[in-house]
């Protein structure tokens, strides 16, 4: 019989009754499947595939710098972490009492920036994934007065 009359994969199967063929080849669903790829995956595990939150082995590290009178420290730090857990390796490696430091990273336009809060954080330890360089550069300073932060609700005047 020529291939045009061949009918469905139905037909196919009534004439080869003695082999399981739903088991080796499944029928395919072209009304439901994009760009007629019987192996594509469905949507809902393409999708699970792409939005999985990054396991606890995913977590990169990020080499910091930091810089405090003439003393310089280098340390490994995690990119999920907070700045109180920066704040408290920087005050353990120097030997400074917690609140009595402020600490500034140096951003890709070579500019010294203010580390308030746990966005500003997150945003230092983007640096190395953006730009060309391995490492964090820290400037930690005596503290001053703060007068707001980025980080602040500074509310109605």
């Amino acid at each position: 019989m020529p291939i045009e009359d061949a009918g469905s994969s139905k037909d196919l199967r009534n004439l080869c009754s003695s082999t399981p063929f739903d088991d080796k080849f499944p029928e395919p669903n072209w009304m439901n499947n994009d760009n007629n790829n019987m192996y594509a995956p469905a949507k809902e595990e393409a999708v699970a595939n792409t939005t999985r939150e990054p396991s606890g082995s995913e977590m990169r590290t990020v080499t910091i710098k930091a810089s405090y009178k003439e003393d310089i420290i280098r340390f490994k730090i995690s990119s999920g972490s907070g700045i109180m857990e920066l704040k408290d390796e920087v005050a353990k490696r120097l030997k400074l009492d917690a609140g009595t430091f402020d600490i500034k990273y140096l951003d890709d336009d070579n500019e010294w920036v203010l580390i308030a809060c746990d966005v500003d954080l997150q945003e230092c330890l983007e640096i190395p994934r953006l730009s060309r360089t391995s490492v964090v550069r820290l400037l930690v300073h005596d503290a001053t007065t703060n007068l707001g932060s980025s980080c602040e609700s500074t509310g109605e005047l």
